[in-house]
Parts: C-alpha cells; structure tokens; sequence
C-alpha cells in the first residue's frame, strides 16, 4: 500500500512518505481535498484536468457538455464488480481514422493537426497513444458497467509537443461518453515526469467523490481517479491490472 493522504497529510500504511513525495503530492493534491470540486464545464471548450481540482476526477474533454448529476453520489459498495477489457468495451476514439505510423514524431504531430492549435487535449487512438509514449500501460480490468474508453493525447500548445506533466488521458465510462456525469467512473492520466512517484508504491489520494492513485512504473507516471461507485481496493485491483498498451492494440486487431 502507498502513501495515504487524508486531511492533507500523506502516509504510506503507518510510515511516512520520503519528504520529496510528502511535499509533492501535497502541493498537488492540497486544493483537492478542502475544496468543493463541481461538475460544471466537464467537457466542451476546457481542457481535460487542466487544474488541481479538476485532475482529481470528472473532467474528460469531448464534444458536448456533461449534465450535472441529479440524484445523490452512488455509495461505496463496489457491486458493479470488475472485467476484462475485451468484454464489451468500445474504444470511443477508434473511428476517427487515426495514424498508421509508427514514428514517434509522426504520430504526435499528426494528432497535433487534428486539433484547432489552441485545446491542449486532442482526441487520439489508443494505437497512437501506444506509438506516442512507447512502453506506455493500460488497465486490463475495468468496472462491471463499463461500456466506453474515451483517449487523448496532451500537449504543450506553444511547442505543438507533449505536455510533459500530462501527456495522455483517457476516461472509462457506464454509457455514451460526455453526456451524464455519473457514466463517468474512471479518470487516468499518464505524465512523462516520474519526480513525484519515483517507485511502485502507489499514493492513496482520498476525495469527496472518490478516491485518486499516483505511482510510477520508472517510465511514466500514472494518476487513476475511481468513482464512488468503486472501492478503494477495487480500485488497487484496477491498477494492478495494467498491461502494455500495444499489446491490447495489436490483440484487439487481431480479433478484429
């Protein structure tokens, strides 16, 4: 179990975290747990996750604007259960007619121009998102109620590169995604900047509609928000299913 951060403090099951972490992640985490984080604005014009509240969870950028939730958060009871990637879950993005290429640079200018130039979260494949942050991981276990993946890559819009903080992003969801808040269940962001999760412990990052992990596996550094819907320890069992990106791609077009 990682380091644990409840009413601001971070701990790691009884010991604490090294000072480089415990200052990190409370500077990054802090706004997250003593404000009120809101639905408004999560998709549309805004970028995805583009400040410390909105990182914590809801906001995947899209093309409509998600209706606020009209009923009371789901209790914490995990009875939706978890499951394979491959049992009914659609990559939302796989329609747009992405890059074949495998070059790096290829790949992430070629998203770059499907953009306006100014929205930093561009919708991209998840055969892209592979070729772009090569040895990059993906969950192989999913909420039962999954039905989509929403992908995206990230960028710095003045050098037209990946934002090194955030590179990729990408959201799970119960039914079509961006248009009801409560279809959103899970948030992952991938940056290239391993400073703050320097090893596999996995920070345990408790807010008002769910619950945030932050880890490193050494290449990439990943932030995976659950909803309230899941449990804290389905939430480690969604992060300890991760599995090479490419690989689910190239599996999934030979099943296809």
């Amino acid at each position: 179990m990682g380091p644990r951060v409840v009413g601001g403090l971070v701990h790691r099951s009884g010991w604490m975290a090294s000072e480089k972490v415990l200052m990190a992640l409370r500077r990054r985490f802090a706004p997250v747990i003593v404000v009120v984080l809101t639905l408004a604005g999560c998709g549309g014009g805004g970028g995805l996750l583009d400040t410390l509240g909105e990182r914590s969870h809801e906001y995947v950028e899209g093309t409509t604007t998600i209706a606020p939730p009209t009923t009371a958060p789901v209790a914490s009871t995990g009875g939706v259960g978890l499951k394979s990637i491959g049992e009914g879950v659609a990559w939302y993005n796989d329609g747009i007619g992405g890059s074949n290429s495998n070059e790096v640079a290829v790949v992430i200018s070629a998203v770059w121009r499907r953009g306006d130039g100014e929205n930093r979260f561009i919708q991209a494949t998840a055969r892209e998102i592979s070729v772009a942050l090569p040895g990059v991981q993906f969950l192989s276990r999913l909420p039962g109620n999954s039905t989509s993946i929403t992908s995206q890559l990230v960028y710095d819009t003045a050098s037209a590169t990946l934002d090194v903080g955030v590179s990729a992003a990408f959201g799970v969801w119960a039914g079509t995604p961006y248009e009801v808040a409560e279809d959103r269940l899970v948030v992952l962001r991938i940056g290239q900047d391993v400073s703050i999760a320097a090893d596999t412990d996995r920070a345990v990052v408790e807010v008002d509609d769910g619950v945030n992990l932050i880890w490193s596996d050494g290449l990439y550094q990943y932030e995976l928000f659950c909803a309230q819907l899941l449990t804290e320890r389905q939430c480690h069992r969604i992060a300890g299913s991760f599995r090479p990106l490419e690989a689910m791609v190239t599996s999934a077009v030979a099943a296809g």
